[in-house]
């Protein structure tokens, strides 16, 4: 993490903190751009979307029984054993949950 420079000048009744414009700036654009990779993140999730089969190899594969259970409540069953909320189909078109394999399936179900 990158810190900026500011300057502390005191008077005898008061303290102020001076920021220089370029470190301002600077630590604006790298704000920005954080923000920016976020968004991108999240914009390349949605696009991806989980087939049904792969979701049954990452159920098998954490030692759930797939069998019958319909895409909803299997994904529900995946995300308890990995620790997480059952929060699938659940979201009303907004999730910080970006880092979610399920998402690009997550945001267009309503459940």
């Amino acid at each position: 993490m990158e810190y900026m420079k500011i300057t502390e000048i005191k008077t005898a009744n008061m303290s102020i903190l001076v920021i220089n414009r370029n470190e301002l700036n600077k630590f604006r654009s790298v704000t920005q751009r954080k923000i920016m990779e976020k968004k991108m993140t999240t914009i390349k999730a949605l696009e991806k979307s989980m087939k049904m089969s792969e979701i049954r190899t990452k159920a098998k594969n954490l030692g759930i029984i797939p069998g019958k259970l319909q895409k909803a409540e299997l994904i529900h069953t995946i995300q308890i054993a990995e620790g997480h909320t059952p929060c699938f189909g659940r979201s009303n078109g907004q999730c910080s949950y970006t880092d979610c394999c399920f998402m690009g399936d997550c945001l267009k179900v309503r459940l």
